[in-house]
């Protein structure tokens, strides 16, 4: 699945070199970003992605350029009692943020949860980066505040955002 919008698409990795280095170099990004200590690099990406399966990932390209990647499983909440989609990284490279790339990848998201038939998308979002929380705000995400948790809740029958 893609979204496209002029020279700008949002598609599933490849198994390449090129793909899975550029994957780590932001997955790296996205870490220190956030304070924290990555262990990741492309053998393991690969493998996750490609062997184990356990991991997906869709990388946005502006024309040529990869700008961005989102990054996701499959998970079971034991609270909702239903399977839900929960995102492990999302980022956009610094030169191309407040462009509209963040929101295209939150579109693509609700997507494949809506096409794999979850309610719910979750993921963790630091208390302290007022930037994410005030960009998944405008998503219209339910941030618990206090647990460091974001939510989508989507209407699949309608595959559009719920309003409750």
């Amino acid at each position: 699945m893609s979204v496209p919008s002029e020279n700008f698409v949002i598609r599933e990795i490849h198994n390449s070199k090129k793909e899975l280095q550029e994957l780590t170099h932001m997955v790296l990004a996205l870490s220190h970003h956030d304070g924290e200590k990555s262990t990741a690099n492309a053998l393991k990406l690969q493998k996750s992605i490609f062997v184990d399966k356990d991991l997906f990932v869709s990388l946005a390209y502006l024309d040529d350029e990869i700008v961005g990647f989102i990054a996701w499983c499959d998970t079971y909440s034991i609270h909702y009692g239903e399977k839900i989609l929960y995102i492990t990284g999302v980022y956009v490279k610094d030169s191309y943020r407040i462009k509209g790339y963040g929101t295209k990848l939150c579109d693509y998201i609700k997507l494949i949860a809506v096409k794999n038939g979850m309610r719910r998308i979750r993921w963790y979002i630091y208390g302290d980066n007022d930037k994410a929380q005030k960009f998944y705000d405008n998503q219209n995400a339910k941030i618990y505040r206090g647990y460091d948790i974001a939510e989508f809740e989507l209407d699949t029958s309608l595959g559009m955002l719920s309003h409750d």
